[in-house]
């Protein structure tokens, strides 16, 4: 478990010097280094312009040996109606 949370504060400290333009990506709170949000816009020029996709990230205890697991949902632009079920479910996807 101590290399997995080395390994988790040095991946937190190496997002700290990216440009992720306005991707948001991080753990939730300080307080628990395994549940990360993210939040990444919908790319301009498509369906998906003005959406914003959400997932939240469950890192094991034995992270990164194990799949982490990813929960996600789209908040969908108000002046497009999109349709696509994956994009709208909360089932998990491993990374």
């Amino acid at each position: 478990m101590q290399m997995t949370l080395k390994r988790i504060h040095r991946e937190i400290t190496d997002l700290k010097k990216e440009d992720l333009g306005s991707i948001s990506l991080g753990p939730k709170s300080e307080d628990n280094p395994y549940i990360w949000a993210a939040r990444i816009p919908g790319p301009e020029g498509s369906v998906y312009q003005g959406g914003v996709f959400e997932a939240e990230i469950v890192l094991p205890q034995d992270y990164p040996c194990v799949l982490s697991v990813c929960y996600r949902h789209c908040v969908p632009n108000k002046n497009r109606q999109v349709h696509r079920a994956e994009s709208h479910t909360n089932n998990p996807v491993c990374l």
